[in-house]
């Protein structure tokens, strides 16, 4: 099941991050788990390039290190405001 969580911090040349969620601990995060969009050429790229306080929808991956995001994508900020509505 999706969860949300807002980008707490990235570090763009490692390729890792935190994201927080309300109330939880925070959820490292690796650039791999960002979703890939394909390309006509045939080459693929990530969604997006995450920025601190960005909110983002994801899972989370048991790891032997803890649990991690994947499938993380970035979220329009008005759907993300009707979904806490719900």
């Amino acid at each position: 099941m999706p969860m949300q969580g807002t980008v707490k911090f990235y570090n763009f040349s490692k390729g890792y991050g935190f994201i927080t969620q309300d109330g939880g601990d925070d959820i490292f995060f690796h650039v791999s788990g960002i979703t890939r969009v394909d390309l006509e050429d045939g080459t693929s790229r990530h969604s997006f390039m995450p920025e601190e306080g960005d909110v983002v929808e994801f899972e989370l991956e048991d790891t032997d290190k803890g649990p991690k995001a994947v499938n993380i994508q970035k979220m329009d900020v008005d759907m993300a405001s009707e979904e806490a509505a719900e």
